[in-house]
């Protein structure tokens, strides 16, 4: 599935298969009223959906029921879990944030899951949230101004994109029995961007080695090995770097292969090992008479089998899933 917001207050989450026939299997929820949704995030098993409100900058969680594939009736639809009495569990959450949050994600792979956030504007805190809206840890980049977030896939680090050439990664601590969440630490940072980082995300290499991918206003895209002895002071290690412009959007494929990039009407694929571009498009944002103003965010984001990409420009009225060229 995969889920879009706009101004208006309505999710729409889509049966991703059925897109392109007719008719499109899509949830309507509505449970958001006189606000909109700035940030949202499924849960890893895809029942649960979180998502960030803009004024009250409110978390709220709804369940996520299987979408038909056919025209059988839906016996089961989305509720806002604030109504479904889970004993505490996933009620509304005051995140305390003084500005929009611009980043919301549902770390729910590996131990137990948590909820991280991030803001615009001068609010430069990311705050960690477990399940019944307890405050875990609220961490301050310290960095002018946080752009987005990244959780790695075993739900260990964080990564933050700022206004600063350096990305600070947080390390999130268990109880070595339990698994229960104990404390978050700036483990490490990446080093080396010469302007500000607009956008990041973790991947996974299929060697085991965690990646991370970065794009800066200083023109180049950075890929990262976070499988370092950070304990001991040692950095993560600056794996390539594509001097190709300044791109406003990353992702990283499944495989660790390709690098999905994307800039004010353009949507770019690079081979990962050689930084050759396999495949430029243009995309709905190419009418643009501007870039879009601070806050604004052009969202970019892998399929779990690596085939697809889904491209969201503040410019254009729509979403888009493009498919990834062959690397043969």
């Amino acid at each position: 599935m995969v889920a879009v917001a706009n101004e208006g207050g309505p999710i729409y989450i889509y049966a991703v298969k059925t897109l392109g026939k007719q008719p499109e299997r899509y949830h309507l929820i509505k449970g958001i009223q006189y606000e909109y949704v700035t940030a949202l995030s499924f849960h890893a098993d895809g029942t649960f959906l979180v998502t960030a409100t803009s004024e009250s900058r409110l978390l709220k969680f709804f369940t996520v029921p299987a979408l038909k594939s056919s025209n059988d009736k839906q016996k089961r639809y989305p509720a806002h879990c604030q109504e479904l009495g889970l004993q505490g569990r996933m009620s509304d959450i005051k995140t305390g944030h003084t500005q929009t949050v611009s980043s919301v994600a549902f770390a729910s792979t590996g131990a137990k899951p948590y909820i991280v956030t991030c803001a615009r504007g001068d609010d430069t805190t990311v705050k960690f949230f477990n399940l019944r809206g307890k405050l875990l840890a609220d961490m301050d980049t310290k960095q002018i101004r946080n752009y987005m977030l990244s959780v790695s896939s075993d739900s260990n680090f964080v990564a933050v994109a700022n206004w600063m050439s350096e990305v600070k990664i947080f390390q999130v601590k268990r109880h070595k029995s339990t698994g229960m969440f104990e404390k978050a630490v700036q483990a490490m940072a990446l080093k080396g961007h010469g302007k500000m980082v607009r956008s990041l995300k973790f991947g996974f290499h299929p060697s085991g080695r965690s990646h991370i991918v970065t794009a800066s206003e200083d023109g180049t895209i950075a890929l990262w090995d976070t499988a370092v002895r950070y304990e001991i002071g040692e950095d993560p290690k600056r794996l390539k770097s594509f001097k190709c412009g300044a791109f406003v959007a990353v992702a990283l494929s499944p495989d660790g292969r390709m690098i999905a990039a994307a800039k004010y009407g353009e949507l770019h694929f690079f081979d990962a090992d050689t930084g050759e571009c396999l495949r430029t498009s243009l995309t709905d944002g190419g009418s643009a008479a501007a870039p879009p103003v601070d806050g604004d965010q052009t969202w970019l984001e892998f399929s779990c089998d690596g085939q697809t990409v889904l491209l969201h420009e503040p410019s254009a009225r729509s979403c888009h899933i493009w498919d990834v060229p062959s690397r043969s």
